[in-house]
Formats: structure tokens, C-alpha cells, sequence
């Protein structure tokens, strides 16, 4: 007969067989955990950034010409950083939207990863569990059989 020590490992001497898996595992779920830090620093900084742009752009719409004339040249140059100041802004903008898709699956994975830290966890424990539960039972035997012997003499 094979002892649950035996199948699963002695947890003295070989330890839990899984433990190099969860360990992984948690090194995983600080890899994630670090990638959706990043992302959400990204998305702070094209946030601000596209701010900065809206608000330089309205501060060029509001620009007045002084003495009430504006010349054709200024007013191509002011159209012309208007049109780069909403391009950089659509930019941003997809920017931003794809970044909160991949913010929202990095978060998915943290998730997945978390869960399965809590699977391994319970294996551990069940683990643990069922090795107690065979030391017990060796050490009911041996006391069994030593109570045998001793009233067989």
C-alpha cells in the first residue's frame, strides 16, 4: 500500500511538490501586478498631457491681434497650431481609450493570477491536511501493533 507521504511527497524532507508552482505563480502576480501600475502611470501622463492641450488650445482661440488687425499670415500660423493642437489631441485621446483596454485586461490577468495563488494555496493545505492525517494514522498503527505485542506476550 502507498502512504499519502509517500504519493505526495514528506513534507520534511522534499517539502510540497507544488511550492515551486506557487512560488512562480506569486512571481507572476507581481509581474502583473507592476504592469497595471505602469499603465495606469501612462494613462495619468497622457492625461495631463492632454490637458496641457486643451488648455493651450483655448488660450489660441482666445488670442486677440493687437490694434484690432490681423494679418493673413498670422491668422494661417494660428489655424495651422490649431489644426496640430486637435490632431495631438485626437491622438491622445486614442491613446487614452487604448490604454484603459489594456489596463482593463491587465487587470483581468491580476485577477487570474491572484485566483489561481488562491487554488494553490487550498492544494497546500489540503496538502498539509492529508499528510497529517497519514502520520496519524501511521502512528495509530505502530501504537496498535506495539499493544499487539504486548499482549501477545
Amino acid at each position: 500500500m502507498v502512504s499519502c507521504a509517500d504519493r505526495y511527497g514528506a513534507m520534511g524532507s522534499k517539502g510540497f511538490r507544488l511550492e515551486g508552482l506557487r512560488r512562480l505563480h506569486q512571481q507572476r502576480l507581481q509581474y502583473e501586478r507592476l504592469l497595471l501600475q505602469q499603465l495606469h502611470g501612462y494613462q495619468q501622463r497622457t492625461q495631463e498631457e492632454l490637458e496641457q492641450l486643451q488648455q493651450h488650445l483655448q488660450a489660441l482661440c482666445k488670442q486677440r491681434p493687437e490694434g484690432g488687425t490681423i494679418a493673413a499670415q498670422e491668422l494661417q500660423q494660428v489655424w495651422f497650431r490649431r489644426q496640430v493642437l486637435e490632431l495631438q489631441m485626437q491622438h491622445h485621446h486614442e491613446q487614452q481609450q487604448q490604454l484603459r483596454e489594456m489596463e482593463a485586461a491587465q487587470r483581468s490577468r491580476v485577477q487570474q493570477a491572484l485566483q489561481e495563488e488562491r487554488i494553490l494555496e487550498l492544494l497546500k493545505q489540503r496538502y498539509v491536511q492529508l499528510q497529517q492525517t497519514e502520520e496519524r494514522r501511521h502512528e495509530q498503527r505502530m501504537l496498535d501493533e506495539l499493544a499487539q505485542r504486548r499482549r501477545e506476550r
